[in-house]
């Protein structure tokens, strides 16, 4: 019996809230059930990044719930003193969603 570990499953989303909205609400339900259900009840990997004096600052974050902890995320951009201010100051870039799946056989 080994583990075989599933190639990642990483979508590009453009960095918005709106962006998330047509992820969540349009794109997704267009997957099949299996993706569906693996993007919203497994852990993802999750990367904000965004240009800071002509270099790239990133921030690297993992929820159980990525459109929940991604909107919290959104809902604290204008607050000055957080990081989450660089996600209203920028243009949008993406949002890069990883899911990685663990299969024992």
């Amino acid at each position: 019996m080994g583990i075989h570990v599933a190639p990642p499953i990483i979508k590009n989303i453009k960095d918005s809230r709106d962006a998330l909205d047509f992820f969540e609400m349009v794109s997704l339900p267009a997957e099949d059930e299996r993706m569906q259900e693996i993007i919203r009840s497994f852990p993802t990997v999750y990367i904000h990044n965004w240009e800071e004096d002509g270099e790239y600052e990133v921030y690297v974050g993992e929820s159980n719930d990525i459109f929940k902890r991604t909107r919290q995320h959104y809902d604290l951009s204008f607050d000055r003193s957080r990081w989450q201010s660089r996600l209203a100051e920028k243009t949008p870039v993406c949002l890069s969603l990883d899911m990685n799946i663990l299969i024992n056989h």
